[in-house]
């Protein structure tokens, strides 16, 4: 075998095929008509979590059970996550879709007026099974409509939804002061969610499909890098719902804020997730997912420091980086997800639902099971723990990320 004489290089010729190019957002009608089902889902949940404290003022529950109804919303996702996927295959996203926009009103509006406490439960896990099928359906069909600019489709969809959600309490305590209450806050989801039936029911959604068996993988089987991205969810979930249920109870016991203050500092973290998401949809169209996680990462973990560590309104400046942080979290670890889904969407949408459930389910649970006997501020060490987690998987991602624009191989 005979090579290059001493002194002399090989040079690679150039390659001739273009660099991928960074996809572009396109907001056409079908994009928006998903977007405004996401703000519809926003604003439910967002107002869902206030009102319980509320209704358990109307009803004297004791808070206990009161917290009964943030199961239900749990229940309701896990059940979404076993059914959406085949009601989407057999019947159509479009149809399953618009069922489930019409079932969120009438549960919103049975929630509202239930006189006894297995009514107000029942509507409860309704509320999340239904509002659950929403976004995995929402996600779902914007993956598969944008392609390459999934990250960036979902971000926004996402951002928008929180945005509107964020109004939602707002809404609520407004409605305290009219004379039907709260009640008339909430049930504004009603009319929302029959005027986006009325533009769903018009709008048809790309069609669900369980792909065909790639090479490499069994069929009904994912890849590797579908259950880290799956996983790095789970962990990012469990922190978030934590930090949604028990930060404002941190802030007044550990950073000595008034209660009126500390309820503030959700609406901060919210702010920052809002922020985070729509300023994530346009870095997603330049960076990898995996490079942007790992920062958003870095970033809670910088916040939660914060948040810990500060007393006072110090401590206000690292939820709000929380938040930042946070806000790519879910639209992220999904688009990931989903782009090594090998077209089974809907399917795997279905296994993000039943990792919500757990996380909404389990997360708050176990924190508050920890701070019975430690106290609030050493239970929130869980926090940390979590995130680390979730950066090693993102470190795993990063590692095999392709450039943006890019064709993802088959596994």
């Amino acid at each position: 075998m005979t090579g290059p004489a001493d002194g002399e290089f090989i040079t690679a010729s150039p390659d001739p095929r273009p660099a991928p190019q960074a996809p572009r957002l396109q907001r056409d009608r079908l994009t928006l008509v998903l977007y405004l089902q996401l703000c519809v889902f926003g604003f439910t949940m967002y107002g869902f979590s206030p009102s319980i404290s509320l209704l358990a003022h109307d009803r004297n529950l004791a808070d206990a059970v009161a917290a009964l109804h943030s199961t239900g919303l749990a229940v309701g996702a896990i059940a979404a996550g076993w059914t959406t996927a085949k009601a989407a295959v057999r019947w159509g996203r479009t149809p399953v879709q618009s069922a489930a926009l019409l079932i969120l009103a009438g549960a919103v509006a049975a929630y509202c007026a239930g006189p006894w406490l297995w009514s107000t439960l029942l509507a409860a896990v309704v509320i999340g099974g239904a509002g659950n099928a929403i976004v995995n359906i929402t996600a779902a069909a914007l993956s598969d409509h944008h392609g390459p600019a999934a990250p960036a489709a979902i971000s926004e969809a996402n951002g928008i939804g929180a945005g509107i959600g964020m109004l939602a309490p707002l809404v609520l305590g407004a409605a305290t002061l009219l004379p039907g209450g709260w009640r008339l806050g909430l049930l504004l989801n009603v009319p929302l969610a029959i005027g986006a039936w009325l533009v769903c029911r018009r709008q048809k959604l790309p069609a669900a499909s369980l792909a065909p068996r790639t090479v490499g993988t069994p069929r009904g089987k994912f890849s590797s890098e579908f259950w880290i991205a799956w996983s790095l969810f789970l962990a990012c979930s469990g922190f978030e719902m934590c930090m949604t249920v028990w930060a404002s109870e941190e802030l007044r016991v550990h950073a000595q804020l008034s209660q009126a203050t500390a309820t503030m500092g959700i609406t901060l973290m919210l702010v920052g997730m809002v922020t985070g998401r729509l300023a994530g949809a346009r870095l997603a169209q330049r960076w990898p997912t995996g490079r942007l996680l790992v920062c958003s990462l870095a970033l809670a973990l910088t916040g939660f420091g914060c948040f810990w560590f500060l007393t006072g309104p110090a401590a206000l400046a690292g939820i709000f980086l929380c938040g930042l942080g946070m806000s790519v979290h879910f639209p992220l670890a999904v688009s990931r997800a989903l782009a090594a889904a090998d077209g089974n969407t809907d399917r795997a949408m279905s296994l993000f639902a039943l990792g919500q459930g757990l996380a909404a389910g389990l997360g708050p649970f176990a924190l508050s099971t920890v701070a019975t006997t430690s106290g609030i501020h050493l239970a929130f060490l869980a926090g940390p723990a979590l995130l680390a987690a979730a950066l090693a998987l993102a470190l795993k991602l990063a590692a095999t990320d392709q450039p943006v624009g890019a064709a993802r191989p088959h596994s």
